[in-house]
């Protein structure tokens, strides 16, 4: 500092002091108000969690085709783990995530085809070819929506019997409710009917 000259040297000061000055008044805080303090408001309830990703995050755009992809590597992930539940719902996100996407609609009736959930399924297959009808593996997914027709007329054929005249030989136990279908009266309150019934268990 000693080799500027004398009036540089003072103007540096003035400077220093002026900045010196105005440091503390910046971060001077304001006196307090009169006004009375707002209590603090009670924390908002937490929502229950759920497993899907469109409920847990509502903030979620309805139409994300990048979580769809996500989603549906994860749901894939989960069924070669084996946790065909987890699966089934990270399909149905992607199939909300992106709708026009085929590819967690084959998915998803895989799921529930490995499920035991026979008419979900075919809707799953159903849906996947009406978004892709020429899809390669087309032909494969109609012999597996017919095939799954044909099981679930075999239960329905399963489920249907003959009634007797006697209606009272079919009460195996207390919980088993006996309805004839066409006209939809208990058997114990029409016995003259003897139409098929079909068990509830």
């Amino acid at each position: 500092m000693s080799n500027l000259p004398k009036p540089t040297r003072i103007v540096r000061a003035f400077f220093l002091l002026a900045f010196g000055a105005a440091i503390p008044l910046a971060f001077a805080q304001d006196p307090p108000s009169s006004s009375p303090t707002p209590t603090p408001q009670p924390p908002a309830k937490p929502k229950p969690n759920a497993d899907s990703a469109v409920q847990s995050a509502e903030d979620q755009p309805k139409w994300d085709p990048l979580r769809a992809e996500k989603d549906l590597e994860v749901g894939k992930y989960y069924m070669r783990k084996g946790d065909v539940d987890a699966a089934i719902d990270r399909f149905q996100d992607a199939t909300e995530a992106k709708p026009g996407y085929a590819l967690p609609f084959r998915c998803l009736g895989e799921a529930y085809e490995k499920k035991g959930k026979k008419k979900p399924a075919v809707k799953a297959y159903q849906r996947y070819l009406d978004l892709y009808p020429h899809a390669e593996d087309g032909d494969k997914i109609r012999k597996k929506i017919e095939k799954l027709h044909q099981e679930i007329d075999k239960e329905k054929e399963k489920n249907y019997v003959s009634a007797p005249s006697d209606p009272g030989i079919f009460a195996r136990h207390e919980n088993e409710r006996i309805v004839f279908p066409r006209c939809g009266i208990p058997v114990s309150a029409k016995a003259s009917c003897t139409r098929s019934v079909v068990w509830d268990a």
